[in-house]
């Protein structure tokens, strides 16, 4: 039933370096998200880093012209409290496809340099809806699957080259699927080491699931996580507080 319960190795670690907290939210607005909801968003939950999935028709300069930075490729939008540079794109040119899959950033905090991803991957929906109506494709199963493979390996290239480091967005994929776990077991996941309860980022008419993940790594600290239930839309989002160490 995927009920969680917190990690009781989280509460037993030693916090004894000078932190600050830095609070980050992501959201799949493909089917939700209007400006109304993401000014509410913002003006409440008061992110440092706001990351979107499927945003393509979302102004963020014309939303939030004060206090932030952003910035959108391809349905990829970052707005941030701190200054950033965008260091990598990753699309699906690579392997056939279209639009961008991965957006990497390097983010100026006040406790130093926070390496961050945001991520929209391959989804399985033309698989799944194939076996709901009875007809399964092999081909497009084993393609698809490929393709997964193949950009979970590239973010894994650039994970390792980094510190501090947060990937946040839509995996479509659950975090007990074997694909997450053998390509992320290096990062922490937050709702799997704080959450507390049902966590469903993603409800259809048949089921809810946690696809959206907050992954980051063990030089930073996760303070607290929430899936924010109070929008509309097919996705809800994900809020994570970390800490990450001060410049000495």
């Amino acid at each position: 039933l995927d009920f969680q319960l917190p990690k009781l190795w989280h509460y037993f670690a030693v916090d004894n370096i000078a932190v600050d907290e830095l609070k980050v939210v992501s959201f799949n607005i493909g089917g939700g998200g209007t400006p109304k909801e993401l000014k509410l968003l913002v003006k409440y939950i008061k992110p440092d880093i706001l990351l979107l999935q499927e945003a393509s028709r979302i102004n963020l300069i014309k939303l939030f012209p004060d206090d932030y930075v952003s910035e959108c490729i391809a349905g990829l939008c970052i707005l941030s409290k701190y200054p950033f540079t965008r260091t990598q794109t990753l699309g699906r040119k690579l392997f056939g496809g279209w639009g961008q899959f991965a957006i990497f950033y390097s983010i100026t905090t006040p406790n130093g340099q926070l390496s961050l991803a945001n991520i929209h991957l391959e989804t399985p929906r033309s698989v799944l809806m194939g076996v709901v109506h009875r007809y399964f494709d092999q081909i497009l199963a084993e393609k698809i699957e490929d393709n997964r493979q193949f950009e979970v390996d590239l973010i894994n290239l650039w994970v390792n080259k980094q510190k501090n480091i947060v990937i946040a967005g839509d995996f479509n994929m659950p975090g007990d699927e074997n694909l997450f776990r053998q390509s992320f077991s290096d990062l922490n996941s937050a709702v799997e080491v704080k959450g507390f309860g049902y966590n469903d980022t993603k409800h259809t008419n048949w089921f809810g699931v946690r696809i959206d993940h907050i992954l980051y790594s063990p030089d930073m600290y996760l303070v607290d996580v929430e899936v924010v239930k109070l929008l509309n839309g097919d996705h809800r989002p994900l809020m994570a507080i970390l800490k990450m160490s001060k410049p000495k």
